[in-house]
């Protein structure tokens, strides 16, 4: 199977929710494939937050090799489009040590980009980055998603209304080319000679619970509090502070709150994480294979060998 996989181009996808097993599922699945895993998680490319963001342990990343994970300043404005750009590198790297590539994240957004491509929209102007910011001063976030609405119903649709960071980008798209956002997406190019074989972890919601609170107790004993302590002060405005736990320990800190509030309120939010995950895999991803638990490699193995 090992040859067959490397000599088809086949890249193995792996999404599913927060906590829902799927770096385990790549580590199964690279050992029996010879297999390197890429990271498809937007806050576990970051580093110094190892703890709070789920990253491999020292002993998996020496069991299999792993790329793209804690290799970016907490600081560096990053986005979906660097990422295509840097994992198609490692792609090559690893097919030409004849090996399988195996991308997983809950991400969904970089799954996609990697199987359908990137929209290409030009560079936003200062002057128009300023305008959008001042919209958002005096009109409030609330208003400038109903405006969003308006222009891009699409685009409105597919994304949270608090998201401030995507509605941003819409509205500089928008103001930028007098083009909606969806125009773009329509638009996309991408060609590449890779075939593609998606799975979807879709454990129940206990088992996401269950996982959740497990992963909790386990951040703790490894020290997630003082790693935050350690690092907060070196977080500006940028995308690692929306890391579920993140604001979650900071207020921990400040109220000085017990560890039970800390684990409820984290266990929480990852829950309402899981819930809209959930929803953008159903209507998005389009698996060949759906598993709900990490366990069930053997079926996906199964599964591979019919393809090739």
């Amino acid at each position: 199977m090992e040859s067959k996989l490397y000599k088809k181009k086949i890249i193995i996808l792996i999404g599913g929710p927060t906590a829902s097993g799927k770096s385990k599922l790549a580590i199964t699945l690279a050992k029996n494939i010879n297999g390197e895993i890429i990271n498809a998680d937007s806050m576990q490319i970051y580093r110094n937050f190892p703890i709070l963001t789920s990253q491999p342990s020292k002993v998996d990343r020496e069991i299999i090799k792993h790329h793209l994970y804690g290799y970016v300043d907490t600081n560096v404005s990053y986005n979906g489009s660097r990422w295509l750009k840097d994992s198609l590198i490692k792609i090559k790297e690893i097919f030409s040590k004849k090996k399988t590539p195996i991308v997983v994240g809950g991400t969904g957004l970089y799954l996609e980009f990697m199987s359908q491509g990137i929209s290409i929209i030009p560079n936003i102007s200062i002057k128009t980055k300023t305008k959008v910011k001042s919209y958002f001063e005096n009109k409030g976030l609330k208003n400038m998603y109903s405006y969003l609405r308006k222009i891009d119903s699409e685009y409105s649709k597919k994304i949270n209304f608090n998201d401030k960071i995507r509605i941003t980008r819409a509205l500089e798209v928008f103001f930028e080319t007098n083009k909606t956002f969806s125009h773009y997406h329509e638009k996309k190019k991408f060609n590449n000679h890779y075939n593609y074989y998606k799975i979807f972890v879709s454990p129940s919601k206990e088992q996401i619970i269950e996982n959740c609170i497990l992963r909790f107790n386990k951040m703790i004993k490894q020290g997630v509090i003082e790693e935050f302590l350690k690092n907060k002060n070196k977080v500006k405005n940028c995308n690692i502070s929306k890391a579920i736990g993140f604001q979650e320990l900071e207020d921990h800190l400040l109220n000085k709150s017990s560890l039970l509030n800390l684990s409820t309120n984290i266990i929480k939010n990852t829950r309402k994480y899981s819930k809209r995950q959930f929803t953008w895999f159903n209507n998005r991803y389009n698996p060949q294979i759906k598993i709900d638990s990490h366990k069930k490699y053997s079926l996906i193995l199964e599964s591979l060998s019919k393809i090739i």
